[in-house]
């Protein structure tokens, strides 16, 4: 796994070239991950999976610029919250 840190905001990717855009560190060991989209219908929760095998705690968001409302889905046992800013 590639990781590069900046602060407490990183960046992950896997062998299979998965990535996710953002990971940021919580207070007490969870990890969230962060991904950007324009278009929120072409989210894909695959990589987000593939990360919770090794890094299970933690919420999992897509911010994505031109959202009214926030809303949560769900991708089988994945919950990602789509909003437009943090």
């Amino acid at each position: 796994m590639l990781r590069v840190e900046y602060g407490s905001v990183c960046y992950w990717m896997d062998k299979e070239k998965n990535e996710i855009d953002f990971i940021v560190k919580g207070e007490i060991g969870e990890i969230h991950t962060v991904e950007c989209k324009i278009i929120p219908e072409k989210f894909s929760a695959k990589t987000i999976k593939r990360f919770r095998e090794f890094y299970p705690k933690g919420n999992n968001y897509c911010f994505c610029p031109h959202l009214k409302n926030s809303y949560k889905l769900l991708f089988g046992e994945t919950e990602v919250t789509f909003q437009n800013a943090f």
